[in-house]
C-alpha cells in the first residue's frame, strides 16, 4: 500500500537501518525483576581487557555475573522494549500511529504534505511529498540512535525486497532476485527446464505413491516453505501451487508426486526468475480499491472449494489470497458467497486504513463472476432452503453493498484475475490472467466508460 501509494504520487522514499537497534532500548525493571546474565569466561576476559575494574567481580570459574540495562539480543522482551522505544521517539516528532497497523506511523502537515513510515523491527521505509521535513526527521534520528544507515534515490532494498521506483510511468516494481538464487541453489537441480505454468492439471489430486525419505522430507518442507515467503511478497502467480505443497509437508506426508510437483515449480521459478510484481496507479494515475473474489468449487478431494482473492489499487496487486476454504459447500455460489464475505472484511480495513491516513477515494468495488452470488448479495437475506446456511455470509456483504459503502460488479470469468489463485489453468488462459495478476498489464474495468 505504501509503496503503491508513493508510485502513483511520485513520492520520495527513504530507506533506513538502525544499527544495534535493540541496545537502544533501556530496560525499565523493578528491584526484584533484574535481569542477571552469566558471561562465559572467554567473554569475560574480553570485558576486563576492555576495563580491569572488572576483575574484582570474576567468579571462581573465570565466568562473570551482570545485571542488564540494555534490551541485549536474545531476551524475550527485547523486541518490545526496542519498540516502545522508536514508537516514543515518533510519537514525541508529532507523529501518529496507526490504529489499524501497530507499525505503521504518519504525520500530516498544515499544508497538506505529509510523511508516513512504517517499521520492520529495525528497518524502515519512509514516503513522503516533503524531503526537507523528512531530512530533519533523519538526522534527529541520527542523533537518537546513532548507528543509521540510509538509502535515497529510486532503487532500495528492504526486508529481501528490490524495490525500484520509475518517476515517468509513476510505478515501482518489486523483486527478490537473491531470495530467488537462494532457493535454487538449496535445491539443485542437474538441469532446469522451461515449462509454461507452475503447474499441471494433476495438482490437487493425491495418489498412492511411495513417501519420500527423511532427508527428502526434510528438503521438501525447507523449500516450499521458502518458496511461501517469496509467493506472498512478490509471486502471487505461484501461490496456489504452494498453497496445496504446505499441505503436505508434514513428516510422514509428503511423496514421490508430491516432489515432482515442488520440482515442476522450481522449474517454472527458474524460467521466470527475473519476475516480481508491478505496483502503481491506474492508467490515469488515480488510486481505487478493487476487489476480486472467486473459488472453484469441490476441487479438493474431501470436497471442499479453493479461494482465490486478490486486492488492488490501480496496477497490480496490494493483497493476494489463495486458500482452501475451510467447509464443505452444496454449489458454486455457495463457494463464491464464502469467498466475496472473507474478501469484504479486508476491503472494509484497506479503506479504513487509507481514510486514516489522509487518502480518500470513491466507494470500493467488488468483482464477481458468478451472477447468483451477485444477486444473493445484493438482495440480502433470504430464508431459501438452499441458502439458508450460509445466512450470516451472505448478510455480512449485503451489508456493506446496502450502505453504499461497497459496490458488486459482475466480471467475466475471463477477465477475473482471481481465477488465477484457485485452481490449475491452461497456458493461454494463466498466461493473460498473470500478467494482469502480477501488474504487467493494466486492466480494463466493466465499470469505465
Amino acid at each position: 500500500i505504501q509503496a503503491t501509494r508513493a508510485a502513483a504520487e511520485n513520492r520520495e522514499v527513504v530507506t533506513f537501518d538502525v544499527g544495534q537497534a535493540f541496545l537502544n532500548a533501556q530496560l525499565h525493571t523493578r528491584d526484584r525483576e533484574h535481569i542477571i546474565l552469566r558471561l562465559s569466561a572467554p567473554i569475560a576476559e574480553i570485558l576486563i581487557k576492555l576495563d580491569s575494574s572488572y576483575r574484582q567481580f570474576l567468579c571462581v570459574n573465570g565466568t562473570m555475573l551482570v545485571r542488564l540495562k540494555k534490551a541485549l539480543y536474545g531476551l524475550r522482551q527485547a523486541p518490545r522494549v526496542w519498540f516502545d522505544t522508536i514508537r516514543g521517539f515518533l510519537l514525541h516528532h508529532g507523529f501518529h500511529q496507526s490504529k489499524l497497523d501497530d507499525c505503521f506511523f504518519w504525520k500530516q502537515y498544515p499544508d497538506g504534505t505529509s510523511i508516513d513510515l512504517a517499521i520492520h523491527v529495525d528497518d524502515g521505509i519512509v514516503t513522503t511529498d516533503t524531503m526537507p521535513r523528512l531530512e530533519s526527521l533523519l538526522v534527529a534520528l541520527q542523533d537518537k540512535f546513532r548507528i543509521i544507515k540510509t538509502t535515497r534515490g529510486l532503487t532500495h532494498e528492504y526486508l529481501s525486497m528490490v524495490f525500484v521506483f520509475d518517476r515517468t510511468f509513476r510505478r515501482v516494481t518489486i523483486s527478490m532476485p537473491k531470495y530467488t538464487k537462494r532457493i535454487l541453489d538449496e535445491y539443485p537441480l542437474e538441469t532446469y527446464k522451461a515449462v509454461p505454468t507452475p503447474h499441471d492439471k494433476d495438482l490437487f489430486k493425491i495418489g498412492e505413491c511411495q513417501k519420500l525419505s527423511k532427508e527428502d522430507q526434510q528438503l521438501f518442507h525447507s523449500t516450499v516453505m521458502r518458496i511461501l515467503f517469496y509467493a506472498s511478497r512478490v509471486r502471487p502467480d505461484i501461490l496456489v501451487v504452494v498453497n496445496f505443497l504446505t499441505t503436505r509437508t508434514r513428516f510422514g506426508t509428503a511423496t514421490t508426486e508430491d516432489k515432482r510437483k515442488l520440482i515442476r515449480l522450481l522449474n517454472f521459478i527458474y524460467t521466470t526468475k527475473t519476475d516480481g510484481i508491478v505496483l502503481g496507479g491506474d492508467s490515469d494515475g488515480q488510486l481505487r480499491i478493487r476487489a476480486y473474489a472467486d473459488a472453484s468449487y469441490g476441487v479438493h478431494i474431501d470436497g471442499k472449494s479453493h479461494t482465490g482473492n486478490v486486492i488492488t489499487l490501480g496496477q497490480g496487486p496490494i493483497y493476494c489470497k489463495s486458500s482452501k476454504q475451510k467447509s464443505v459447500t452444496k454449489s458454486s455460489c455457495e463457494a463464491e458467497i464464502l469467498a466475496l464475505s472473507d474478501i469484504s472484511s479486508t476491503v472494509v480495513w484497506l479503506k479504513d486504513f487509507l481514510h486514516e491516513i489522509g487518502v480518500i477515494m470513491k466507494p470500493p468495488i467488488l468483482f464477481e463472476d458468478n451472477k447468483a452470488a451477485i444477486f444473493l448479495v445484493t438482495n440480502g437475506p433470504s430464508t431459501a432452503g438452499r441458502v439458508r446456511h450460509v445466512h450470516i455470509r451472505n448478510a455480512f456483504v449485503n451489508q456493506f453493498i446496502t450502505s453504499g459503502s461497497m459496490r458488486i460488479i459482475f466480471c467475466p470469468t475471463s477477465q477475473m484475475i482471481a481465477d488465477i489463485l484457485t485452481k490449475p489453468l491452461s497456458p493461454p488462459i494463466y498466461n493473460t490472467l498473470r500478467k494482469l495478476l502480477l501488474g504487467y498489464k493494466i486492466h480494463v474495468f466493466p465499470e469505465q466508460g
